[in-house]
């Protein structure tokens, strides 16, 4: 395979060229330097005089090829002394984005390496410019680079390479993951796994009040640092990692570049989702906010992988973190039955039982309700239902660990999913036909709405002898 960069004459794309020279090394690839003559040559004036938007003549398109192959010669013979690799060149005339993404295409680059800014930097009538544009829609992963002294130290001096890569949940972070996995095979990094979280939504789903506090704040960071980096496949997270939440301020690209900055990292690598230019621009996309906005090199992982490798059979799904909630009738408490039938040794049991939250208090209320029950009341009858759920367990269990939980709510279903997201469980059970201390609470609805809201597997445990 080779690595493809893109040159114009600029003093970004020499420092992109020098990165370049610096990654193949390191991957054992020939470096390709592509210099495309853009025949509608927008904003810019030629060597000639010709002026903005002009249609280049003939002449003008010989001239600058003799004038840029020369550069490209001896660009090549600089990167050569320097990092001891084979380095080609080769001029194409066209646009630049398709043809730099044919040429990737054409050649299956492991990478294809651009300048944060060229000589078309000023053109103002695409969106953004050629680095952001192929950062979305090349074939091949692409490397925006800003300064290539990061790499060069990571091909020249063996030094690590500081890398930062933006964590989210979907399948474009598994693409970072994997090409950070090869930068790895490559040579040392030192990995930093950031995910820039939304307080609110993540106090929402969580179940917590207060998304201020900092007591919520760290439970929420603990949450993420359990459940984000375990999402992925053990092989895509080779090696060791830190993992950082950060809380967004503005806008996720915001927030994680602020970090890159402070982190003095050399890279930032990110997946890409496939949008058009205007989704990306009006809907928002982080990886195509970090090369805008990022101080350093970003990397936006998509396409082929660096180092192409057979996929190993994926190993079935395992359930070892499990919640029960039940509303303490027999029926409801089946689901236990099944819940310890289920998990292994080690295997962790979360018990769950909701309680009816009070009726706000109404600020006319002239004479208090005598129904409405004293905080030690709620205490109490909180601390009744978790001695109820620890009984539910067997005299002799097996070893697991087992937490259990009462709490108050008005919406039993959110409830329930709030706790499954809390405790990171890989499996939430439900008894069905319930009718318990607080009424029908998983009488059908219930244990459909948990079903239908889930992002985790439900099993919805029936009555016995039921028809299911």
């Amino acid at each position: 395979m080779v690595i493809l960069c893109g040159v114009d004459g600029s003093a970004p794309a020499r420092e992109a060229a020098r990165a370049a020279t610096a990654l193949a090394k390191r991957a054992g690839e020939a470096l390709q330097l592509l210099y495309v003559q853009d025949v509608f040559v927008m904003n810019v004036a030629g060597p000639d005089g010709a002026g903005a938007g002009s249609l280049a003549s003939q002449q003008f398109l010989e001239d600058d090829r003799r004038r840029m192959g020369a550069e490209l010669e001896a660009l090549a013979a600089a990167l050569t002394r320097e990092f001891h690799t084979e380095v080609s060149q080769r001029i194409e005339v066209g646009s630049p984005e398709s043809e730099l993404s044919r040429c990737a295409q054409e050649l299956r680059a492991s990478f294809l390496v651009v300048g944060a800014l060229g000589r078309r930097q000023g053109s103002m009538w695409r969106l953004g410019s050629v680095a952001d544009r192929l950062s979305q829609s090349a074939p091949v992963p692409v490397l925006v680079v800003r300064t290539a002294n990061g790499f060069a130290r990571w091909a020249l001096e063996d030094q690590p390479l500081r890398v930062v890569v933006a964590l989210g949940s979907g399948s474009s972070t598994a693409l970072a993951l994997e090409t950070v996995s090869d930068l790895r095979r490559l040579g040392p990094c030192e990995v930093v796994e950031a995910h820039a979280y939304d307080p609110r939504r993540e106090a929402q789903r969580l179940g917590f009040a207060s998304p201020e506090e900092v007591e919520t704040r760290r439970a929420i960071e603990g949450t993420l640092a359990r459940e984000l980096p375990a999402r992925f496949a053990e092989q895509v997270r080779a090696g060791e990692a830190r993992f950082v939440a950060l809380p967004a301020q503005g806008h996720v690209a915001e927030t994680l570049a602020e970090f890159v900055e402070n982190e003095r990292a050399d890279l930032t690598v990110a997946g890409s989702r496939e949008r058009g230019a205007l989704q990306r621009r009006f809907l928002g996309s982080v990886s195509y906010g970090l090369v805008g906005l990022s101080p350093g090199n970003v990397l936006v992982a998509h396409g082929l992988r660096l180092i192409p490798e057979v996929q190993a059979p994926r190993a079935p799904a395992s359930v070892r973190r499990a919640l029960v909630a039940t509303d303490l009738s027999e029926s409801g408490n089946r689901a236990v039955d099944y819940a310890l039938g289920l998990l292994p040794e080690g295997g962790q049991l979360v018990l769950l039982h909701v309680l009816p939250a009070p009726a706000p208090r109404l600020a006319m209320e002239l004479v208090p309700d005598p129904l409405r029950k004293s905080p030690e009341e709620r205490r109490m009858s909180r601390s009744l239902a978790e001695a109820e759920l620890r009984k539910l367990l067997p005299a002799q269990g097996r070893a697991l660990e087992v937490e259990v939980e009462a709490t108050e709510a008005e919406d039993v279903s959110k409830a329930i999913l709030q706790a499954a997201e809390r405790h990171g469980v890989d499996l939430v059970l439900v008894g069905r036909h319930g009718h318990g201390r607080i009424g029908p609470l998983l009488l059908g609805s219930i244990a459909r709405r948990v079903a239908q809201r889930s992002s985790r597997p439900v099993l919805v445990v029936p009555e016995a002898g039921g028809a299911g």
